[in-house]
């Protein structure tokens, strides 16, 4: 059975709540409360989804439990109709101004009240689908992102290892930069810590870190791997190279594209989905990059800057020789700390840069920006 919304009724007057709890009690399950301090109470205890809220009470007026209201974590979010007589224009515009949400007058009308209070219903359940919509994407995104996790890099600090035994320094340097990155997309602060300090012992082709930070990245990775393990729900983790070509496929009507050059899979499945309005398009290295544009040309490209194959920067010059991709924008993705990277990116025709970890809100605007510009061009 499905559950009903719960509407507090606060009217010091007996007469008027037996005569609204009437009206609602066959779609609503009906609180009541014949004073302001009662009301506060119930709305701490209950938090109902609506209040009817009378403006003019003995102990406390409407105004007055509205600011109450308001000023609580726990009912600041519950709309407020206020009930008022029937001259009262005043007193509706100044309770609408404090946060009211709308206003029904004495003596009822029994439709005008169904009518209000059912708008108010209609988009406190619109709002609550949409937020448990939100939180059940952001957690399946979250598990894929643990998935990727473990897939990746169960053997990472094995591979960190030969590369410095090979005296591949800059391989190094750039799976411990991922690491670090995939460390901060899931919030593990000392992972993220150990990582970071031992990529910026690697940098510039030379090995500088000591025994004891190699013993902590080992260690602290594999706490974060024990504690995720338990969680990865599928040994088989969807590739967002292959899904993103199938997504494009099946996509109806014209939609905008972009190509994401990332080797990190964490970052592409993050990446996809906060871009879900564009026909996303997704590669590993800079070799399928160049590939994937001279099949089709995006409008948009996000590019790694440090990938296997070639750096950012190449990929962005390969382009700006080709007259047919010369003019596309792109925006570099970049963990790395400091400005010369991206003064040199920008003064090589990046348009813009977007930092690691990812925000979504930077993300979605500065993508936006772009695809704006793309569109009032053409």
């Amino acid at each position: 059975m499905t559950k009903k919304n719960s509407i507090l009724i606060v009217d010091d007057n007996p007469s008027n709540l037996m005569e609204l709890s009437y009206m609602l009690e066959d779609e609503y399950d009906i609180l009541t409360a014949m004073s302001g301090t009662s009301a506060l109470e119930k709305a701490e205890t209950f938090e109902p989804d609506l209040i009817l809220l009378d403006m003019i009470m003995a102990d406390k007026n409407g105004f007055e439990v509205l600011g109450e209201l308001k000023s609580s974590e726990k009912s600041k979010s519950i709309p407020v109709i206020f009930m008022t007589g029937p001259s009262e224009e005043s007193k509706e515009r100044a309770g609408l101004a404090i946060g009211a949400v709308d206003f029904i007058r004495k003596p009822f009308d029994e439709a005008i009240v169904k009518l209000r209070v059912r708008q108010q219903i209609e988009i406190i359940n619109l709002k609550r689908d949409l937020e448990n919509a939100v939180n059940e994407a952001a957690d399946e995104l979250r598990q894929k992102l643990i998935n990727s996790f473990i897939m990746n890099n169960q053997d990472k600090f094995n591979e960190i290892m030969e590369a410095l035994n090979a005296g591949a320094v800059k391989l190094a340097h750039r799976l411990t930069h991922t690491l670090k990155s995939n460390a901060e997309q899931l919030g593990k602060t000392f992972l993220h810590k150990a990582a970071e300090e031992v990529e910026f012992f690697l940098k510039d082709g030379e090995n500088r870190t000591s025994p004891e930070q190699l013993i902590v990245l080992e260690r602290e990775l594999n706490v974060v791997i024990e504690e995720l393990t338990p969680l990865v729900t599928a040994r088989e983790i969807i590739d967002p190279v292959k899904a993103s070509d199938g997504l494009a496929e099946a996509g109806t009507g014209k939609k905008n594209t972009v190509l994401i050059v990332d080797d990190d899979t964490s970052n592409l499945l993050a990446l996809t989905y906060m871009l879900s309005e564009y026909k996303v398009f997704a590669v590993k290295d800079g070799a399928a990059a160049l590939e994937k544009v001279a099949e089709s040309i995006p409008d948009l490209i996000l590019l790694d800057i440090i990938l296997p194959d070639m750096s950012g920067f190449e990929i962005l010059a390969e382009l700006k020789k080709s007259n047919k991709t010369k003019s596309v924008p792109v925006i570099f993705l970049t963990g790395l700390s400091g400005d010369d990277n991206k003064r040199e990116g920008l003064a090589m025709g990046a348009a813009d840069y977007i930092h690691k970890p990812f925000s979504e809100t930077t993300v979605k605007f500065k993508v936006r920006e772009q695809i704006k510009r793309i569109n009032h061009s053409i």
